[in-house]
């Protein structure tokens, strides 16, 4: 689901975190592409092996904790640039970052073959709106072959690596949306030790594909249905085309390695979050309940926003700001609690 010109205000409190030991690791390899006016973002292609990970940052040069956006699927631009140079952020996390920006640097990590959208001038709003919608579809060559958790995750990784020994990095929090927080998921295990907590929201499950069909109701038709996919993946070529996107993308994310696999090993605290209208609210809970018996000493939240849809929104109220406070108060606790919770 993508927000194009939207705005929502939900009032939070934040914490702060303690520093934390950190050897210098300069991103100097990194090419400033240049500030996306009026700001706060700083675009910047960061090398990761032949081609650039595109990454919009929001910091200043005082030790805060980096907070680091992971967005869900598709090849929708996480920026629009109106033709005065003016841009916007069409991100989830949108209204997160400026009233944050005091107690958090921010880094948001684009998919792989996508830019801004630069709109015409004298566009409409609607010629925009079309513009936009076109664009989730007219996915660049990079893109399509890039689309597998494992190219977002080295991207991811290498963010990470070059980012963490900043000195204006105290720590890394770690946030995923959707598609993202099976990558963040793909990160805590080949980077774990980058990252001091994590946020999984949207799509935590122990396996794709047991979410495939819940939302047409737990019943042995859809079973079945979710039971015949599975081994036609198995069995399908890399470049068969399976609801629009190659078998190789589904089989990264549902078959190569699964969430539950990506933290089983690891003692990251997680925290995760869920709508409550979500058709595929169970795997969650799953995901939750197997997390938990694996590592019972990890620190482990659960929240559920009653009555919420993907992006949180109940009611045409957004509650990403509310969960965003809860992820970074939780996580700033030197002993973060492990329970479960409905957020009203």
């Amino acid at each position: 689901m993508r927000y194009l010109f939207t705005l929502a205000v939900v009032l939070g409190t934040a914490t702060t975190f303690g520093a934390q030991n950190a050897t210098t690791s300069p991103f100097a390899a990194a090419t400033v592409v240049g500030p996306m006016k009026p700001g706060p973002w700083t675009q910047y292609l960061f090398p990761n092996g032949a081609r650039g990970v595109r990454v919009f940052l929001a910091h200043d040069e005082r030790p805060k904790p980096l907070v680091v956006l992971l967005r869900g699927s598709g090849c929708a631009p996480l920026f629009v640039v109106n033709d005065d140079g003016t841009s916007n952020d069409t991100s989830l996390f949108q209204d997160v970052i400026a009233p944050r920006l005091d107690r958090f640097h921010f880094a948001m990590i684009e998919n792989p073959g996508v830019e801004p959208l630069r709109f015409a001038a004298r566009m409409s709003l609607q010629a925009k709106k079309d513009a936009f919608a076109r664009s989730e579809t007219d996915c660049s060559p990079l893109y399509r072959a890039n689309q597998t958790k494992g190219a977002r995750v080295d991207d991811a990784v290498a963010v990470l690596n070059a980012l963490a020994g900043q000195p204006w990095v105290q720590r890394v929090l770690l946030i995923g949306h959707s598609e993202g927080s099976q990558v963040a998921a793909g990160v805590i295990r080949q980077g774990g030790s980058r990252v001091y907590a994590a946020a999984l929201l949207s799509s935590a499950g122990p396996t794709q594909f047991f979410g495939f069909h819940l939302d047409r109701g737990a019943d042995r038709e859809s079973l079945i249905k979710t039971f015949d996919e599975m081994r036609m993946l198995q069995g399908a070529a890399d470049d068969t085309l399976y609801s629009g996107e190659p078998a190789r993308r589904w089989k990264s994310y549902a078959l190569d390695s699964t969430p539950l696999d990506d933290v089983r090993d690891s003692a990251v605290p997680l925290y995760v979050a869920h709508g409550g209208q979500e058709g595929n609210l169970l795997s969650a809970d799953l995901f939750v309940l197997e997390a938990l018996r694996q590592q019972p000493r990890r620190p482990l939240r659960y929240v559920v926003v009653e009555g919420g849809d993907h992006a949180f929104t109940v009611k045409g109220q957004s509650k990403i700001l509310e969960l965003f406070d809860d992820f970074v108060g939780w996580a700033a606790n030197p002993n973060p609690s492990t329970d479960a919770r409905v957020l009203q």
